[in-house]
């Protein structure tokens, strides 16, 4: 579904004067990829088929009412459902935010991370390699010369990793799980990071924020493989 076949899906339900639970779903994952600014855009959209419609068949209000409720309540629970946790180290809550959105992810996982060099984080990403999980690595050029690091062994068990390449760094922090959840923050997915430094994770489910996070890794990706 893109902006331009979603009018029409506005319109053939409007026209029905419904919205059943499978179309409310299809429109709930569509609305799941788009910005605030798209969001908005859509909503006027909807908005503006009300009017009209009821401009030409004014004994329907309540059914277009009641349309245009439900296309509201569908955006709103994008927000409503969103989900965030707050994390921080020395200790090992980062490090177990990790380990659990590992764990629980079922399709895909892209790291983007300027550096991997503890143990417990190397072994549960190898973990959910090995249990079928596509997972995707983009890391420093640099830093996987460092003493300590992971970068080649994760490679050698068959994992797709690419780098920057470069004389500056790619310095970024964040992964994405299954593309719906995003890991962000200035935890270094190092050993010292979790036992004595001040860092932070922050995970949320708000595609707002998702959705731009996996252009940049899917942009770099692409970027890197290119050298």
């Amino acid at each position: 579904m893109n902006l331009n076949t979603l009018e029409q899906f506005l319109r053939d339900t409007l026209a029905n004067l419904r919205l059943d639970e499978p179309e409310r779903q299809q429109l709930k994952q569509y609305l799941g990829t788009q910005n605030e600014e798209k969001l908005n855009f859509i909503r006027n959209q909807a908005f503006a088929l009300a009017r009209e419609q009821l401009a030409a068949v004014p004994e329907n209000h309540f059914a277009v009412l009641k349309w245009l409720e439900n296309i509201v309540k569908t955006m709103s629970r994008e927000q409503t459902d969103i989900k965030t946790t707050a994390n921080f180290s020395p200790g090992l809550g980062c490090k177990k935010i990790v380990c659990d959105m590992l764990h629980k992810a079922e399709k895909n996982v892209d790291i983007c991370v300027f550096t991997i060099a503890d143990d417990m984080l190397t072994k549960a990403i190898a973990a959910t390699h090995r249990r079928g999980v596509n997972i995707r690595i983009i890391t420093d050029d640099d830093k996987s010369l460092d003493r300590g690091s992971d970068i080649q062994w994760l490679k050698q068990q068959g994992i797709p990793l690419v780098m920057d390449n470069s004389p500056y760094h790619m310095h970024h922090k964040f992964a994405l799980f299954d593309r719906q959840l995003l890991l962000n923050g200035s935890f270094n997915w190092t050993r010292s990071a979790s036992d004595n430094n001040n860092e932070n994770i922050l995970t949320t489910s708000n595609m707002a924020l998702v959705s731009p996070y996996q252009r940049e890794f899917d942009k770099l990706w692409l970027q890197f493989n290119a050298y």
